[in-house]
């Protein structure tokens, strides 16, 4: 089901990791077109390069604590920095922020959490949003840590306005998996 005012996205996608964020995102290339964009988590930056590469916007940036070297990420030095997400980005006032599949990767509480989303909320620009994928809900505790519960409590409670964008269910043996994109957007 989709919310209102959400583009229709086809289910089957193309291979590559540029089509793969854009589909979890879901976005479509115009969506970015002369955007400032950060890539949390960024790896080796494949997406960051394929926005530069094609045009898209030459406002791309990453960040990730292990950059991965690549002759291509050379190239592009200057749109990619060494850190975490939990530093001050240093590109000025963005349009989009995005993780995906990052947050996997880090050691979340309820405090630090909100921290990151009130610095990078931040460095928005007014109509700019942040961008989360994936989002998991498990209905049955099945041993997989989610952040789902902490991350709509906290946001609830907050001066934030979100949404959150179903993309998978799969049936679990003893319950159900929901995977959603989580967009958040300061309140004006």
């Amino acid at each position: 089901m989709l919310f209102k005012g959400s583009k229709s996205f086809p289910v089957p996608i193309a291979h590559g990791t540029f089509n793969r964020y854009l589909y979890s995102l879901r976005l479509q290339p115009q969506d970015l077109t002369s955007k400032r964009v950060a890539d949390c988590g960024c790896g080796n930056g494949v997406f960051v390069i394929d926005c530069l590469k094609n045009n898209i916007t030459t406002f791309a940036y990453g960040i990730d604590d292990d950059l991965m070297a690549s002759k291509a990420r050379e190239a592009y030095r200057n749109h990619f920095v060494r850190g975490t997400f939990q530093d001050t980005l240093p590109w000025g006032q963005l349009d989009y922020i995005f993780f995906v599949s990052s947050l996997f990767y880090q050691e979340f509480n309820k405090r630090n959490f909100v921290k990151m989303i009130d610095k990078l909320s931040k460095q928005l620009k007014p109509t700019g949003e942040i961008r989360i994928y994936p989002l998991e809900y498990i209905t049955k505790n099945t041993g997989d840590r989610t952040l789902y519960p902490l991350v709509i409590r906290s946001l609830k409670s907050r001066r934030y306005n979100f949404k959150l964008i179903p993309i998978e269910t799969n049936f679990l043996k003893n319950g159900l998996r929901a995977t959603e994109l989580l967009i958040i957007r300061p309140k004006g």
